[in-house]
């Protein structure tokens, strides 16, 4: 598909042609295939970045999710949108964050991503950024999401951050999160405490110095 693509382009084809599988364009196709010279070639011819697939998702998407920085950063100069929603009201950061691509995450963040990020009111308490990284224990972006603002306690979601860190034995979160004023104390849905959860998933031993 590459070379066909590739020869299209050096022949003058139509750069914004969709497949027929999930309507993307070759920008889309060529990022997500990690063709960064066929996607630079087709960026330099005026491919437009914002076109969104069945999927409702842009390129930036697709370079958000690869990890590819240098390619998120083009788009968005070209002008994409860096909160767009797919749709599953899904912005590129969460798919960034997925992944665990903290270079992607911190241009995203540079370039007024929301660290905040909820998604739809139609969703059912959908997982703040903050979150994400946390359960993913990647620490670089826990600490690029605090420094941007995330919020370190989520009204009315459950469990909060700091009990996710404790969980998971994350003291690096967790001691970011105390920093902010996090309130240690605080209590589930259930009634448990960050301490007690870090109990209950065996991190107690780790997370006590912080915790109690």
């Amino acid at each position: 598909m590459t070379e066909t693509l590739k020869k299209s382009i050096q022949q003058g084809g139509n750069i914004e042609v969709r497949d027929a599988l999930s309507d993307n364009t070759p920008l889309a196709i060529a990022i997500e295939h990690g063709h960064t010279a066929v996607a630079s070639q087709l960026l330099d011819q005026g491919a437009d970045v914002s076109a969104r697939n069945k999927y409702q998702q842009t390129p930036l998407f697709k370079a958000a999710h690869l990890g590819d920085e240098s390619l998120a950063r083009r788009l968005i100069d070209l002008g994409a949108e860096v909160d767009a929603s797919d749709e599953n009201w899904k912005p590129p950061l969460r798919y960034a964050l997925y992944e665990k691509h903290s270079s992607v995450v911190e241009v995203l963040l540079q370039r007024g991503a929301d660290p905040n990020h909820r998604g739809s009111i139609t969703n059912i308490k959908p997982m703040p950024p903050l979150y994400i990284a946390i359960v993913n224990l990647d620490e670089t972006s826990v600490r690029l999401l605090l420094e941007y603002r995330a919020d370190p306690e989520i009204p009315g979601h459950f469990p909060q951050p700091l009990h996710m860190a404790a969980r998971k034995g994350h003291v690096y979160a967790a001691r970011l999160l105390l920093e902010r004023g996090v309130d240690r104390t605080r209590k589930d849905s259930s009634g448990r405490t960050p301490m007690d959860l870090a109990e209950w998933a065996g991190w107690g031993h780790r997370m006590r110095p912080l915790l109690e």
